[in-house]
């Protein structure tokens, strides 16, 4: 079963129960207008690409999309849409409830979200990410009140995250350059060191990383000729200044610190480096110095 239209943006299709649709939903350059699905209480399934101007979730059901969307994704209600392995979403993904905090969107391996996912005060409930084997890259910001790295997989945002960031599993998170964190970072996992953080540029944490007994594995900071930001205390079993760029961290770092290149860390005034000795890390750092300045402070 397939659903087609005469022409672009035309036609609307309503799902009241749970739904099947193997074929195609509209095709390029003849979408439909709207497609509306995910009524409480019910799960559907489409097995092909989606082609829709929008794909309203009406409900709290779940839907799960083994193709494309091309078209944009709009949560009018607290639902769930679960993206198969290798599918995107090309347009925005909006929270259009009235209320933040509502829709939840999982990527179940691999996956492209090419448009700004939530808006200020219009936040999606949840975005999960990064499962086993899994490379999930969204395109703009991303406005959740979580987003939930899975598994072991890679996850990478290439704007602003305003929301806070949970690994469950010991996945690697890479916030691009210029990009911003607003929440707390955190290994959710009840095993310490697990998940790794990466800024590769520019970047800014405004929320605490890794707590005491819930470490994550690495931050990796301090790219070549750029700023990297932390507000508040980092708890990992390993920070890494990868380049020669400066690393203002507010707090303190629990944990080792590895100099890969002649970056510069500052720390906030009172702050500490609860760290292994060099002698103890030798194997990782193949004995190379550990230039800390205790001359250099900064406030935040």
């Amino acid at each position: 079963l397939s659903v087609s239209t005469a022409a672009n943006n035309t036609g609307t299709l309503i799902f009241l129960g749970n739904t099947i649709v193997n074929g195609d939903i509209g095709e390029a350059g003849a979408a439909l207008l709207e497609v509306d699905v995910g009524e409480a209480g019910t799960a559907s399934s489409f097995g092909g690409d989606v082609n829709a101007a929008t794909l309203g979730i009406t409900g709290t059901g779940v839907v799960v999309l083994n193709g494309n969307l091309n078209g944009e994704l709009s949560y009018l209600d607290d639902g769930t849409v679960m993206l198969a392995d290798g599918m995107a979403v090309s347009g925005p993904v909006t929270n259009d409830a009235a209320t933040d905090g509502q829709g939840t969107l999982t990527l179940e391996g691999s996956g492209w979200i090419f448009d700004q996912v939530g808006g200020s005060g219009a936040s999606l409930k949840a975005v999960n990410a990064g499962a086993d084997g899994g490379n999930v890259s969204f395109s703009s910001d991303v406005h959740a009140l979580s987003l939930n790295v899975t598994g072991t997989g890679n996850v990478a945002v290439n704007g602003d995250l305003n929301g806070s960031l949970s690994y469950e599993g010991d996945g690697a998170f890479m916030l691009a350059d210029g990009g911003t964190i607003t929440g707390d970072v955190t290994n959710d996992t009840l095993n310490t060191g697990q998940g790794t953080l990466t800024l590769a540029g520019d970047g800014t944490v405004m929320g605490g990383v890794g707590e005491p007994g819930a470490a994550l594995k690495a931050v990796n900071a301090g790219a070549d000729g750029t700023s990297s930001v932390f507000f508040s205390s980092i708890y990992a079993f390993d920070t890494y200044i990868t380049g020669t760029g400066t690393v203002a961290v507010g707090g303190s770092i629990i944990g080792a610190v590895g100099y890969q290149a002649d970056g510069e860390l500052v720390l906030g005034d009172g702050a500490t480096i609860a760290a292994w000795s060099q002698a103890c890390r030798a194997d990782r750092y193949a004995g190379a110095a550990w230039p800390l300045s205790q001359t250099s402070r900064f406030m935040l």
